[in-house]
């Protein structure tokens, strides 16, 4: 941001880009809006100033800027629509730009190219004269301020225009400039000689009250670096410092390296714990693997084991299934015999009936033929008792094969359900083993991306705080050589690692190697740094 102009109801702000253009930013008490000022010529860092007039025949805002080709340029704005930029003067490079005006009337500051500074005067619509004024010529001129406004009335109603211009002389002290009427001639100003430090900004403001004009005046002290203020009000009155006085230039020097030590401690800290953190992840990380193998190991087996019982219940299935088709032809035998032997016995007991009723005919008979008895005890009698117990004897031998059988195929079919239990126990067994191992897979994978995580938060952490330390210490062990590229890497390497939202880095992001002289300059200073309790 270079320049700031406000009036009763607006704020106009303008600042350069990272890409040179310069842009303007309103404020009407409300809202923030952008406005279609983007002036693409400007040279990098150009110090600009601002001037506003609101006539009755239009609003006008004029721009100052140095271009691209050292000329100091004006763009003008007129009821708020920009008209492309003019050529006004060559100029010394990086020249100081300030400018003031007067109802209509515009002045213009700056350092020509022979570093001499020179006051022009113009109006809103151009015109430009060179007034009797030969400013300093310094290559440390810092800056420029000036101020002006139209004095109270006299007797006869009567005002003109006053103004004041403060520049650096070669010497390092404060030189005032006086100028009235319009400003045609500037002469030497009332206020005495006052130190600055080297290429000061300087910087001054004139308002009214209670009918006095006062001026403000502001810059900092090469003693005791303290922002100083004098105040002219008839007459300049004592100077005095603004601020806190322990926030001087090394005050300020001694905080940062006060700072560098402090986050050196706190990544010293960090580098510990991310140490023992690293430590746990690894001991984790070679846990769960050993369970992981622990666990393929079990699975492995428990699958053997399933296959071994799912042979020995194939096996046992034909054994079972051969028995059964034994049995169940032993049984369609027994059935043929029973169905025999219930034939055989049928006829048995026809046997006997015809043996009873021949016994008895052969009794009769033997009343009359007594040799009779005797013939029928070897003719009838052996043969149908031997008939009678081989008969017998088959039928029980066929109901004793048949119980057999069954109490074969009975044990069979045990054999069979318990091989069944055993396979569905090792299949349940499997399953649930077998889940286990995209857990543990999942578990191992996790170990893993910690350990590498914490490696990284390990590494970065002691880098910053060997960065930070060496900050803190001597210019001779800072190595200077993309040192602002390196932190503002690491930096951002953390800050991705811990996923936060916090922007961390700031400029040293976009322009990196802008910090570099800063950081040099902390490492340079001789002040010793000052403990601090917080971090700024």
């Amino acid at each position: 941001m270079s320049d700031v102009l406000l009036d009763a109801t607006h704020t106009w702000v303008f600042f350069q880009t990272d890409d040179n253009v310069i842009h303007e930013m309103q404020y009407n008490g409300q809202n923030w809006t952008s406005s279609s000022l983007k002036q693409i010529n400007a040279m990098p860092g150009t110090d600009m100033a601002v001037v506003y007039n609101d006539s009755p025949y239009g609003s006008y805002l004029m721009l100052f800027f140095q271009d691209s080709e050292g000329f100091v340029s004006s763009v003008l704005a007129t009821n708020t629509k920009w008209a492309p930029a003019v050529h006004l003067f060559a100029a010394a490079t990086a020249t100081p730009i300030t400018a003031t005006q007067q109802s209509n009337a515009v002045f213009l500051y700056f350092q020509d190219s022979t570093k001499q500074l020179q006051q022009y005067r113009g109006s809103f619509d151009g015109g430009w004269v060179l007034q009797d004024f030969t400013g300093p010529t310094t290559s440390t001129l810092g800056s420029v301020a000036a101020v002006s406004w139209h004095s109270e009335p006299d007797i006869w109603g009567m005002s003109q225009a006053e103004s004041r211009v403060y520049t650096e002389g070669q010497d390092g002290s404060l030189v005032e400039w006086n100028g009235n009427g319009n400003n045609e001639t500037l002469t030497a100003g009332t206020m005495a000689t006052v130190a600055a430090l080297p290429n000061v900004n300087i910087s001054a403001f004139s308002v009214g009250w209670l009918g006095l004009r006062l001026v403000f005046l502001y810059w900092v002290d090469p003693h005791d670096k303290i922002l100083k203020q004098r105040v002219w009000m008839k007459g300049w009155l004592p100077a005095m410092s603004i601020g806190d006085p322990l926030l001087t230039f090394d005050a300020l020097m001694a905080k940062c390296k006060g700072q560098s030590v402090a986050v050196a401690e706190r990544f010293n800290g960090l580098h510990t714990k991310a140490h023992a953190i690293l430590v746990e992840a690894t001991n984790l990380s070679t846990e769960i693997t050993y369970q992981q193998a622990s666990i393929q190991s079990q699975l492995t087996r428990v699958a053997d084991t399933q296959t071994l019982a799912q042979t020995k219940q194939t096996a046992v299935q034909q054994q079972l299934n051969t028995q059964k088709n034994i049995l169940a032809t032993q049984k369609a035998a027994l059935v043929t015999a029973k169905k025999t032997l219930d034939a055989a016995q049928q006829k048995v007991r026809d046997a006997e009936s015809d043996y009873r009723t021949a016994h008895e005919v052969v009794n009769d008979l033997a009343i009359f033929f007594p040799f009779l008895a005797t013939a029928a005890e070897f003719i009838i009698s052996p043969a149908l008792e031997n008939a009678l117990e081989v008969a017998g004897r088959a039928v029980d031998a066929a109901t004793k094969n048949m119980a057999s059988d069954q109490q074969a195929v009975d044990t069979t079919q045990k054999n069979y359900d318990a091989i069944q239990q055993e396979v569905a126990s090792l299949t349940q067994l499997q399953t649930t083993l077998s889940a286990f191992g995209p857990v543990l897979e999942s578990q191992a994978a996790t170990a893993s991306n910690m350990q590498t995580f914490t490696q990284t938060v390990d590494s970065n952490a002691l880098d910053v705080g060997v960065f930070l330390g060496k900050l803190a210490g001597q210019a001779s062990v800072l190595p200077f050589q993309d040192t602002a590229k390196i932190l503002a890497q690491t930096v951002v390497a953390m800050q991705k690692l811990m996923k936060t939202q916090n922007q961390l880095t700031g400029i040293i992001i976009d322009d990196p190697q802008s910090i570099d002289p800063v950081l040099q300059a902390i490492a340079k200073s001789p002040v010793v740094p000052t403990a601090v309790d917080e971090m700024i």
